[in-house]
């Protein structure tokens, strides 16, 4: 690859950097392009990592440019604005008395539209905001309230459900778990409704083997579903490290390799981002073979993963301030 031929070729590099941002395992020319065009064209934010409600700031880019056209720009503002409309959520139902809940709901919100954005998922908006909710709850649990002795029966409560483990313990983990189920039996309850409404066209559809349960699809998508978990994991810890370190919160995987490579913390963050590489690497090729029955699972674990970078582009993660 000819790296000066590409001088004074702004779209085509700018071509060649998207490209490259879709590298499969083992596309090692692909690889030195993306090594080469990011610093070159100063890309800080490659796009498969940009999600769908960034829209706002392209927009207001958008009215400055010379060429600016007012009418596609109306329209641009329009769409938005409709699409803001139907984001509306309703009220999530923490109980007041679970005083240890950080105030995380405009946050829960952001994060599940941006893995399902489309108006038709309404209610899976809501119901993955309210997961995402007592997710951050229990993950403080774990990581700061919660004592190592108090955790083995609060996580045999979620194995077993069975709340004869919680009998001896805090109150707080008391309320955290009948908050949890309570939201679970709501969720549940909504999705055998939606079912009850479909149930004159599930049997055809069974009949002619248009409906697979999801035992049946979910191990061919395992992968996929580790690597996105991990992605989001380990850029939650690039951008979380600092301030959990400075609030007493459990050790993250930056600090576990400084400790065991003894190395930097550079050369760790160094680490993490090649691993975040490799999970996006594998998360293309699961891409690149979808099945067209399993596109919208495949677009929603990948805004998954998207939205990871959104949250956590920046050092001081503003998803984790104080409040």
């Amino acid at each position: 690859m000819r790296k000066d031929s590409y001088a004074g070729k702004a779209k085509d590099v700018m071509e060649l950097l998207e490209a490259s941002h879709l590298v499969l395992e083992g596309e090692n020319i692909l690889n030195e392009a993306k090594t080469w065009n990011g610093p070159c064209l100063g890309a800080s934010f490659p796009w498969e990592s940009t999600i769908w409600f960034e829209v706002k700031w392209h927009i207001k880019q958008y009215k400055i440019e010379k060429y600016m056209d007012p009418i596609l720009l109306e329209l641009d503002t329009l769409n938005f604005n409709m699409i803001q409309a139907k984001l509306q959520m309703e009220n999530l139902g923490i109980k007041e008395d679970l005083s240890l809940a950080r105030n995380r709901l405009v946050e829960s919100f952001l994060c599940a539209a941006g893995v399902a954005f489309e108006p038709n998922y309404t209610s899976g908006r809501k119901w993955l905001t309210k997961v995402i909710i007592f997710v951050l709850v229990i993950d403080d649990v774990y990581d700061i309230y919660a004592s190592f002795e108090e955790l083995k029966p609060f996580t045999m409560t979620f194995e077993r459900w069975d709340e004869k483990d919680l009998e001896e313990l805090p109150e707080y983990i008391r309320i955290c778990v009948h908050a949890l189920k309570d939201v679970r039996n709501e969720i549940a309850y909504e999705i055998l409704f939606l079912r009850m409404l479909s149930e004159m066209k599930l049997p055809y559809l069974k009949k002619v083997n248009q409906v697979t349960d999801m035992e049946d699809f979910l191990p061919t998508y395992e992968d996929l579903v580790y690597n996105v978990s991990l992605l989001i994991q380990l850029c939650n810890d690039l951008g979380t490290t600092v301030a959990e370190r400075e609030r007493g919160d459990t050790a993250s995987s930056i600090l576990c390799y400084m400790n065991e490579m003894n190395v930097s913390e550079e050369k760790a963050r160094k680490k993490i981002q090649d691993m975040i590489n490799k999970a996006w690497k594998k998360i293309n090729g699961h891409c690149s073979t979808q099945v067209a029955s399993m596109k919208p699972f495949l677009n929603q674990a990948i805004n998954a993963a998207r939205m990871a970078h959104t949250l956590y582009q920046n050092e001081d993660a503003w998803f984790w301030y104080p409040g």
